[in-house]
């Protein structure tokens, strides 16, 4: 039993670095102190199925995960060339053609947003 395992791919940079946000900051305009302390959580996901028990669901398209976890982590290195490839410029597309959860029906620059991360709450943790 190997237990739960993940794929992550990080991009952190300031707000002011990103156009895709920049535009929203531009609107809501938080204070500069705010800005530095968060983080923007995105996140494409990919299920698999462990061989036992029912298989999970794919939220997205309705049906049922058969791919098993090699499957899954190859699905993902390819995700993380092609959003390499184009400098992460391509998530929200990437995310709503790919990911497997929620967040990715979310429209435009949103698809995969899960929110800010405040750095203190978590350093908190």
């Amino acid at each position: 039993e190997t237990g739960h395992l993940a794929t992550a791919c990080a991009r952190l940079s300031f707000v002011e670095e990103n156009p895709l946000l920049e535009k929203k900051v531009a609107e809501k305009k938080p204070k500069l102190e705010e800005k530095l302390n968060k983080v923007r959580v995105r996140q494409i996901l990919i299920r698999f199925w462990s061989g036992k028990g029912p298989h999970p669901m794919n939220p997205v398209a309705r049906k049922p995960v058969l791919r098993k976890l090699d499957e899954a982590e190859l699905l993902m290195l390819e995700i993380l060339e092609k959003l390499l490839a184009q400098k992460c410029q391509n998530f929200p597309q990437l995310c709503k053609a790919s990911s497997e959860c929620g967040s990715a029906l979310k429209g435009g620059a949103d698809n995969g947003d899960l929110g800010w991360l405040d750095q203190a709450k978590v350093a908190a943790l």
